[in-house]
């Protein structure tokens, strides 16, 4: 696929404004927030399309990206990492030449790249802890009724099947909780990388584009998580291959919420 000329790129972001939908004011600077359409399978049609021929570079720049992010202790290098990733998104968008040390141009925005994924994490842990909590909370709670009015092997029996839906209900819980603990952030990073906004601001701006597509983006996630969950079961390998078109869905969805014209 040719797109050295961004005209001829049919990947560009797609969109409507309608007035009532555009959300709060924003300044010419920021541009404004379009509502979408959000169709998940479509997303990541677009992004294999969009990454085209140069899909192995895409595939070391994810890996690698994501890699380093997450070795590098207290994950302070995975904001900028993220940053890069999605900059080497918006040179391929734009038709420019993507090199792999676009990568780490990441690092010239460190510390607003670091501000935003430390409030993500902090974040994360508070309402991972909560939900922790409240399901051994639970457990015990129905354990003790149970003990209370059950002796012998029926105790033990519904004790068992007992934990084992409460496993099960905790892990479809902790998918959903893990999507909806990311949603204010979803965008920072972009924004960051594309309109060079500070931290903070990157994540008010993403919760204002999250807000206005709320129901399509959980979907998007929903059904991304789900994808990348089936191919880890495969082992690693289809989930590596699956990141960088993963990647560049949520792109493209940053795109036409933010940039379509």
């Amino acid at each position: 696929m040719n797109i050295d000329n961004p005209s001829d790129n049919p990947y560009t972001p797609q969109g409507e404004i309608p007035t009532s939908m555009l959300g709060p004011k924003h300044s010419p600077k920021d541009g404004p927030i379009r509502k979408v359409n959000v169709r998940p399978i479509e997303l990541l049609s677009r992004s294999y399309q969009l990454i085209g021929n140069q899909y192995g570079l895409f595939l070391g720049i994810s890996l690698v990206g994501i890699l380093i992010g997450s070795m590098v202790p207290f994950g302070i290098v995975m904001g900028p990492m993220l940053i890069g990733i999605y900059l080497c998104f918006l040179h391929r968008q734009a038709g420019r030449q993507v090199e792999f040390g676009t990568l780490f141009k990441g690092f010239d925005q460190f510390s607003e790249g670091l501000i935003a994924y430390l409030i993500m994490v902090g974040f994360s842990i508070v309402a991972s802890m909560v939900t922790v909590g409240l399901f051994v909370v639970i457990g015990l709670a129905a354990w003790a009724l149970i003990a209370g009015t059950m002796e012998g092997d029926a105790a033990v029996g519904v004790g068992l099947g007992l934990a084992v839906l409460i496993y099960i209900l905790f892990f479809v819980v902790l998918m959903v909780i893990s999507v909806l603990i990311n949603l204010p952030f979803v965008f920072a990073f972009q924004l960051i990388a594309d309109r060079k906004l500070s931290g903070t601001e990157a994540i008010k701006q993403s919760w204002a584009g999250v807000k206005l597509n709320l129901g399509g983006i959980v979907w998007y996630m929903l059904v991304n998580y789900f994808l990348l969950m089936l191919a880890a079961l495969a082992c690693s390998i289809p989930a590596i291959l699956l990141m960088p078109i993963s990647l560049g869905g949520m792109f493209l969805l940053y795109s036409d919420i933010y940039r379509g014209e």
